[in-house]
């Protein structure tokens, strides 16, 4: 079993965080929120916006969000190795077949998105949780009753659904990663894909 979780480990590593040296990251400036430093806790909102999606056969959908639930969850860590908690943001379309998903621990960030049934994601949110998204900015506004995270993507980022396939597989091994390799789909977020994520703070 720990051979198991070394192997699972080494993987996801390896694969969904590039590296702080990797032109996919930049320095992480922290998060200015107001819910930073909160342990736990669930906060109703709404996202709105545009993404911006590109295939493999470099076919783009547009993703319409206007006045869509979402809610930021903020799970602690017991640890509390980099962080308190990880707050995660979350919204979807009606219908629930389109999901987003915006994480922040430490100074690093991660976004994923199900999209055709399939999740895919990048993340820095792992070793000394230092780096952020390159090309992906953010911003906090606040007002008497909402804190509204303004994130913009500002150059091409891909996504993979490689760690969850991993993470679906029930007995990994090294020799079942290259099957999985060649299972693996991307999606690309376009640039000047924006989303808006106002949450109630009350």
């Amino acid at each position: 079993m720990r051979q198991l979780s070394i192997i699972l480990g080494l993987i996801l590593v390896s694969h969904f965080t590039i590296g702080q040296n990797s032109p996919r990251s930049i320095e992480g400036k922290g998060f200015k929120s107001v819910f930073q430093k909160l342990v736990t806790g669930e906060f109703n909102g709404t996202v709105n916006g545009l993404l911006i999606l590109k295939n493999v056969n470099k076919e783009e959908t547009i993703l319409d969000f206007h006045c869509n639930d979402s809610k930021l969850v903020i799970e602690v860590d017991s640890s509390a190795v980099y962080d308190v908690s990880t707050k995660i943001y979350k919204g979807k379309m009606t219908g629930g077949k389109i999901e987003i998903e915006y994480k922040t621990y430490a100074a690093a960030n991660a976004f994923s998105i199900k999209f055709n049934d399939d999740w895919y994601g990048f993340s820095y949110i792992d070793g000394s949780c230092e780096g952020n998204i390159n090309g992906l900015d953010y911003e906090y506004k606040i007002d008497k009753s909402k804190e509204y995270l303004i994130l913009h993507f500002n150059s091409e980022i891909t996504l993979s659904n490689y760690t969850y396939l991993v993470r679906a597989e029930p007995n990994m091994n090294p020799d079942k990663v290259k099957n999985l390799k060649q299972r693996e789909k991307k999606v690309q977020v376009l640039p000047n894909s924006t989303l808006i994520f106002a949450i109630k703070r009350l």
